[in-house]
């Protein structure tokens, strides 16, 4: 980050980036949708990492962010594996990615498109509304009520040591790399 050869962009809620975060970090809140108009502040020369707090929300800017073009990868186990790792957080206050400069553009056609469909993605999945995301708890008692409204897939791996050890009752394990191919199974 120092050397300025990686960009870093967290996604966070801006309270929790205040509190602490990777030193020279960027900024901007994956709830709310707003990283859609932002595309052009991140660097298309350099590798971008993406931390959140567990992997899951950096891992869906990620792929966006690949789509788009850019060279984007995601922290496995976000801050929560930096803390675990006991790596320096920095309490610097905010840097939001707004306030970077515009750095990027698409160059062709097809380039448009693809930042199109990411800004697509990223501003609708990414809103308060419909994150596509629901808490542990909040499943478990849905799931109660009428498990058959739900298609829960696990995809821990290796299997042997997660889904097997113990996963949701009537969840259905795939592979990572197995879901392409079963994805018209599913209901």
């Amino acid at each position: 980050i120092q050397a300025e050869d990686i960009f870093v962009l967290d996604v966070r809620a801006p309270e929790d980036f205040e509190k602490g975060h990777i030193p020279g970090a960027y900024n901007v809140n994956f709830t709310g949708g707003e990283i859609a108009g932002l595309l052009d502040r991140l660097p298309m020369d350099q590798e971008i990492f993406v931390l959140c707090y567990s992997g899951q929300m950096a891992n869906q800017v990620n792929g966006a962010l690949n789509v788009a073009g850019f060279n984007s990868k995601a922290i496995t186990g976000g801050a929560n594996n930096w803390n675990n790792a006991s790596l320096p957080l920095e309490e610097t206050g905010a840097n939001p990615l707004s306030a970077a400069p515009s750095v990027s553009e698409p160059k062709t056609d097809a380039d448009k498109l693809a930042w199109e469909a990411a800004e697509g993605y990223l501003g609708s999945v990414v809103s308060a509304e419909t994150r596509n995301m629901m808490a542990a708890a909040a499943l478990h008692e849905a799931l109660q009520a009428d498990a058959s409204k739900f298609y829960v897939i696990d995809i821990r791996v290796p299997k042997a040591d997660n889904y097997d050890q113990g996963h949701i009752e009537g969840s259905h394990f795939y592979s990572w790399g197995d879901l392409e191919k079963n994805i018209d199974s599913f209901p």
